[in-house]
């Protein structure tokens, strides 16, 4: 456990000022009373938590073939996609993956020939960068739960 001790010596060893050090518990005690009640208000409205990684599971399900063409889709055609505006229409999303919006997400198909790779995601914004949250990942199947 982390005292607020521990938070405040941390803060004048990295060269905080005397106030500064002393807020900084109360900052990372307000980060986590934030936290608790997002998830306690989507518990109470039967929603999954924002961000919540259910691909992790999935993608290390994926045989590691699979997991390998995933992420060449995502840091070689994705990744630039979201890069030049696509999710803006400012470019066009790559004719390598075929990207459509459902709701506020996407669903995205990475290869249509063996194996099938699907994925949903959601898009963030951070610091103005495109931020990807990964929902479901694998094939066709991510669309049955």
């Amino acid at each position: 456990m982390v005292s607020y001790s521990d938070i405040y010596g941390l803060g004048r060893v990295h060269g905080q000022d005397g106030t500064a050090a002393r807020m900084l518990p109360l900052s990372v005690d307000g980060l986590i009373l934030t936290a608790s009640l997002v998830l306690l208000h989507e518990a109470r409205n039967d929603r999954d938590a924002p961000g919540r990684p259910a691909s992790r599971g999935d993608l290390r399900r994926l045989p590691d073939e699979h997991r390998k063409m995933f992420a060449a889709a995502v840091h070689e055609l994705l990744r630039p996609a979201l890069d030049a505006g696509a999710h803006t229409g400012a470019a066009p999303w790559p004719g390598a993956l075929r990207i459509h919006r459902i709701g506020r997400d996407y669903s995205m198909t990475s290869s249509f020939a063996g194996p099938d790779g699907r994925a949903l995601f959601r898009l963030a914004e951070v610091a103005g960068d495109p931020v990807v949250i990964w929902l479901r990942a694998g094939n066709h199947d991510i669309y049955n739960n």
